[in-house]
């Protein structure tokens, strides 16, 4: 599981230099999920509690490290936002302004909407779309083990 989330870059796609720590610290850790920054740029590490949660999340992070459109971002960002904007150092403001450095500033938009859609459709308050996959993952494996 910890190689899981590291697809092969696009040599197409530029890379910034936000981008380019975040993929050397997963790098050098790869127990971690993610890692946002506080107010004096210190690291801190993001670890995804549920398996089967942290196994979407990475899949997501490998496209979005991958592709020279990152879709999986927006699921990862609202994922970071809801988990972690109110971890010390941090604030919704942060997390959003530190995606718009690693992935462009159309970014922040598409996170965004992806909040609403989710909202839209029907999410527990506080839940997000990670999370959701996570548990439906949790509630089908089993059956489909047993068929």
């Amino acid at each position: 599981m910890q190689d899981l989330g590291f697809g092969k870059p696009d040599p197409s796609r530029p890379y910034s230099p936000a981008l380019q720590r975040q993929v050397s610290l997963l790098t050098g850790d790869k127990s971690a999920d993610y890692f946002l920054f506080d107010e004096v740029d210190r690291p801190i590490r993001v670890e995804v509690p549920s398996m089967l949660t942290r196994m979407t999340f990475r899949i997501l992070r490998s496209d979005a490290l991958s592709k020279q459109t990152p879709d999986g971002v927006q699921a990862i960002g609202e994922y970071l936002l809801k988990n972690m904007s109110n971890h010390p150092g941090l604030s919704r403001a942060r997390i959003l302004a530190q995606l718009e450095r690693e992935y462009g500033k159309e970014m922040v938009s598409k996170i965004e909407e992806f909040e609403k859609m989710a909202e839209k459709n029907g999410y527990e308050p506080g839940a997000t779309f990670l999370e959701k996959m996570g548990e439906n993952l949790n509630t089908t494996l089993p059956m489909m083990m047993n068929r």
